[in-house]
């Protein structure tokens, strides 16, 4: 999957909205669905502030093997979800 797929898959796993997920890192809501879509991808300090909204390492939104089913099972295991 790619990076886009990962924070998209991310966001809905976590139940967050674009609204949320944009506000918390104060980006504009055009910025971060682009990011979802592809259009672009954010510097590193935006990576640092999405991974610990999605309380993920950076690798979990790069890496295009990534286990989400594995995740969620660690999620609801820690009442997260």
């Amino acid at each position: 999957m790619t990076f886009g797929g990962n924070l998209k898959r991310l966001r809905l796993i976590r139940g967050f909205s674009v609204t949320e997920i944009s506000c918390s890192i104060g980006v504009e809501e055009a910025v971060y669905t682009g990011w979802e879509s592809g259009v672009g991808e954010p510097w590193l300090d935006d990576l640092r502030l999405l991974a610990e909204q999605f309380t993920c390492p950076i690798d979990v939104l790069v890496d295009s093997s990534f286990d989400y089913e594995m995740y969620v099972e660690v999620l609801r295991k820690k009442n997260m979800i």
